[in-house]
């Protein structure tokens, strides 16, 4: 699976600003000892699903990430639930876990070719936090192609300039290289910073509208103006994206 990085802002140039997309297993990127594939003996888990967690990816990629496997025939729309799990796996209640997608409260559809999360950690003691159980609460089966190649997403401000940083755009422009159209949602993410430790982020709230993008093709969505406010706080001040995830 394919986690594109956090675009740094301007005042982090020095990090980079490339937008390509590389995958993290490829790379060789590091990932936590502590990850596990969590399957449950539960009568409520998807037996088609399974989740590796990586805390940290040694800082080119995405941290804290759950990648959803699904080596079932058909894509399903599953309702997840996280616990926190200290380094000895037991389980941290103290602890609020969130997440980017909305994956815990059915938003994700996870493809035969899988899908992934971001989470987030609040609560007293969240450093401590070194793994993630995860528990299938309820799935149902739907309707989704195969996905090839994670869809691409560009930027743009209110003039039609392409907003590397994301910090002031109106509409962004997905690209679906794969041989069937494909549904998504797009989450503005904005993280913490890079600059020690693992990072998680700090806000990540939706751009627009489900939108179904052509295969071979591309479809503009337009920003909600619920979410300028998000924008306009974080876009260009901290390591920010536009991510498309697999929706309905």
């Amino acid at each position: 699976m394919i986690y594109p990085r956090p675009v740094p802002a301007p005042r982090r140039a020095a990090l980079g600003v490339a937008l390509s997309l590389l995958s993290c297993l490829l790379a060789g990127c590091a990932v936590s000892p502590a990850t596990v594939t969590r399957a449950l003996a539960d009568r409520n888990q998807d037996s088609s699903l399974s989740f590796d967690y990586t805390a940290d990816s040694g800082g080119d990629y995405i941290d804290q990430v759950v990648q959803i496997d699904n080596n079932g025939d058909e894509a399903v729309i599953p309702t997840l639930r996280y616990i926190a799990l200290d380094a000895n796996g037991v389980g941290m209640p103290e602890i609020k876990v969130f997440t980017a997608f909305g994956s815990d409260h059915g938003d994700v559809v996870v493809p035969t070719s899988g899908a992934w999360e971001i989470v987030q950690f609040v609560g007293e003691g969240r450093d401590k936090v070194a793994d993630v159980q995860v528990t299938v609460l309820r799935s149902q089966h739907t309707d989704y192609p195969y996905v090839e190649t994670e869809p691409d997403t560009e930027a743009f401000d209110e003039s039609g300039r392409e907003d590397e940083y994301f910090a002031n755009f109106r509409s962004v422009k997905v690209t679906n290289d794969n041989d069937d159209p494909i549904r998504v949602r797009l989450a503005f993410v904005a993280w913490q910073g890079l600059d020690s430790g693992a990072d998680q982020f700090q806000v990540a709230v939706p751009v627009g509208e489900l939108t179904t993008v052509p295969a071979h093709g591309d479809a503009t969505v337009e920003v909600d103006p619920g979410a300028l406010t998000s924008i306009f706080q974080y876009g260009g001040k901290y390591p920010t994206n536009v991510i498309a995830y697999y929706s309905h």
